[in-house]
């Protein structure tokens, strides 16, 4: 559902390249968006209507490729008509959307992912080993920063700067991804606090944040998004009384890696950067279409995690936007 970049760039190139999937339909409220993707990958049925799609018993689970603020009601009505989901990050635009996409996914036994592609990248595969094994020994503090000019450089779409079409800024948007990924590799969170600005555009939606967050198990972390730097930086910071890991680019093109025990200084663990087949949103859909098909539950990415990426979002949101207004403060 939705036939734009992201769709095509990467939810559809990973359908098409799992042997246990077929695109059977494709739907865009531009109908000339979906028949191009239908020419361009071979897909048969083009709908304009998701109402109709969801009516077609030959599809099994849908990609929603969507704004943020249809996200919820697209996959409660999808899993009401017994099909499972892959949504777009963030899983909803509040808690109370999140919550009743949960009991829907419960009340119809279906599986519910969430694109998070950096879980499947192969560096922070390699950071989350490093970890889980010792090497870093105790973690005590983490960074994770995401940083672009903003959604203008890489779309036409106005509705990113829309709060109602898209819950937010840059927080939402990108920071989303680091505390997602900071705490798959930590564990949950216990308290957060931040602050929220729109510094460089004339919207009315943070175009950059910052927040501090404290893990239950006692690691502290930071987050830092934004919507005003010209180049894109995507970093992921992890120190550990034995070491120290930084993680840059997304997918991640290197891994530098500090040891206090027998290896001393700095070795940088060069990667091949992931991209095709092998690009972690591809690898994201192929999980998910492996989950159907084998009839076992998501081991990552689930939505669960998306709804306690959210839960992080909305404290500092409560916090930070005025109520009457509804512009950061």
């Amino acid at each position: 559902m939705g036939a734009g970049n992201i769709a095509r760039r990467y939810h559809i190139k990973g359908y098409v390249t799992s042997s246990e999937a077929d695109i059977v339909a494709v739907t865009d409220i531009v109908k000339d968006v979906a028949e191009q993707a239908a020419s361009e990958y071979g897909i048969t049925k083009v709908y304009d209507d998701f109402q109709e799609l969801l009516q077609d018993d030959t599809i099994d689970a849908i990609s929603i490729c969507v704004p943020n603020q249809f996200h919820a009601p697209i996959t409660i009505a999808a899993l009401e008509a017994g099909k499972h989901v892959l949504v777009e990050k963030p899983v909803a635009l509040n808690l109370g959307e999140a919550y009743a996409m949960r009991e829907a996914a419960q009340k119809n036994n279906a599986i519910v992912m969430v694109e998070y592609p950096m879980r499947f990248d192969s560096g922070y595969l390699k950071a989350k080993r490093l970890i889980d094994e010792g090497y870093l020994g105790d973690i005590v503090l983490v960074k994770g920063t995401w940083c672009h000019g903003g959604p203008e450089m890489y779309t036409k779409g106005k509705w990113f700067f829309s709060k109602e079409l898209a819950g937010g800024g840059s927080l939402i948007d990108l920071g989303v991804h680091s505390i997602d990924i900071l705490r798959w590799l930590i564990g949950d969170i216990k308290d957060v606090t931040g602050f929220c600005s729109t510094l460089t555009k004339s919207i009315k939606v943070e175009d950059n944040a910052i927040i501090s967050l404290q893990f239950k198990n006692g690691t502290l972390g930071l987050v830092d998004t934004s919507w005003s730097v010209r180049s894109v930086q995507v970093r992921t910071e992890i120190y550990g009384t034995k070491g120290r890991l930084l993680l840059q680019d997304s997918p991640v093109t290197s891994i530098e890696a500090d040891f206090a025990d027998d290896l001393h200084g700095k070795l940088i663990i060069a990667h091949t950067k992931d991209t095709g087949d092998n690009d972690p949103h591809v690898k994201c859909v192929r999980h998910f279409v492996r989950c159907i098909a084998e009839g076992m539950k998501p081991d990552t990415a689930t939505l669960d995690d998306g709804i306690a990426a959210l839960e992080v979002i909305m404290n500092v949101y409560e916090n930070n936007y005025a109520t009457k207004k509804g512009n950061p403060v």
